[in-house]
């Protein structure tokens, strides 16, 4: 897909093969590369991500969490880990722009408060990224759903290319 030239590569975890992680630890021993053992869609989404210049990942909230499919993604971000000869942590998406989608059925207070805090312990702290924000488009039944996704999406996006435009001011 592709929109103001810009390249969108979208991947729906929830009808892809992706495994979760079985703590094999394979990857841990990988320099320099993810180096999961699984040999399943995961490998081709984390190397994609790894290709990427910014990241999105959505989510639809059910009982205040990612979903099942969301999760096993998320679990094999451990692949992404690493550490230098000092064992000192290092992140294979270390600075890579990304940003949190949500949606949920009810109000955005009570629903989204924790997967926020797990999902930007997880982003900042261990991966390294540049979160550009958590955005929620809440009461996804309510008949100007579409109308509150756009803007949303719309607020997102230039959050995004103005993260992307600090960078390249730098290069």
């Amino acid at each position: 897909m592709s929109n103001a030239g810009h390249v969108v590569q979208r991947f729906n975890v929830a009808s892809m093969k992706v495994n979760g992680c079985i703590g094999c630890m394979a990857c841990y021993r990988s320099v320099g590369k993810p180096g999961c053992a699984q040999k399943d869609d995961g490998v081709l989404v984390i190397e994609q991500m790894l290709q990427a210049d910014a990241i999105v990942y959505a989510s639809p909230v059910y009982a205040y969490d990612f979903t099942a499919q969301f999760k096993t993604i998320w679990d094999r971000h451990f692949c992404l880990l690493k550490t230098d000869n000092a064992g000192k942590p290092l992140s294979l998406m270390k600075n890579k722009i990304t940003s949190l989608l949500l949606t949920c059925g009810g109000p955005e207070e009570g629903n989204t408060d924790l997967i926020k805090v797990a999902f930007n312990r997880a982003i900042k702290d261990m991966l390294q990224t540049r979160l550009v924000g958590q955005f929620v488009v809440a009461h996804s039944m309510s008949l100007d759903f579409e109308s509150l996704a756009f803007a949303v999406a719309r607020q997102m996006a230039q959050n995004i290319t103005s993260e992307a435009c600090k960078i390249s001011d730098t290069i």
